[in-house]
């Protein structure tokens, strides 16, 4: 029998990184493939979608993780006129930027919705790049934050405990 602790300590990627062909009018996935890592970039993006060619899909939005997000990329899908769905983490100059234009007004009640049963709150709002047009969709989980601010303040209980035994708390 092998228990879990017995296991070899590794450091695995447990991602899987996708391109997923959605139908635009019934949103249902009508093919996929699994790669190794994210695109790199556009003529990365592109390859993938060759492979998909067979599908005949006019017009294919690309949607992509944080991992896609730089501001080259970003640059290249809008010179390259794509549709795409690019999640950004907060510290991403565009991200950011937005985020402080939405900051005071996100929590207002008309900006609440419930999905699967958690509520967020969320904006959309035309933002330009470069004299592209680029939509920003921001969007605020309370509940997350919340959960958020309790890890943090246990870290400083926990960073408070050290100091007054002098001894590391794990």
């Amino acid at each position: 029998m092998i228990r879990f602790n017995d296991l070899p300590n590794l450091d695995l990627d447990t991602r899987t990184h996708l391109y997923m062909v959605f139908g635009s009018d019934s949103r249902v996935p009508i093919a996929y493939g699994t790669y190794a890592s994210p695109p790199k970039g556009l003529t990365d993006l592109r390859k993938r979608m060759n492979d998909m060619l067979w599908l005949d899909v006019p017009d294919p939005v690309h949607i992509m993780d944080r991992d896609y997000c730089s501001d080259e990329n970003l640059d290249d899908l809008l010179r390259a006129n794509q549709k795409f769905i690019l999640r950004a983490p907060p510290d991403f100059p565009f991200a950011r930027d937005a985020i402080v234009r939405v900051k005071d007004r996100i929590m207002d009640m008309k900006n609440m919705k419930n999905v699967d049963g958690s509520t967020v709150f969320g904006m959309s709002f035309v933002n330009y790049r470069n004299g592209k047009k680029c939509f920003a969709h921001i969007i605020f989980s309370a509940e997350e934050a919340e959960k958020e601010f309790s890890v943090f303040l246990s870290l400083i209980d926990q960073c408070y405990k050290e100091l007054l035994t002098n001894v590391y708390v794990k």
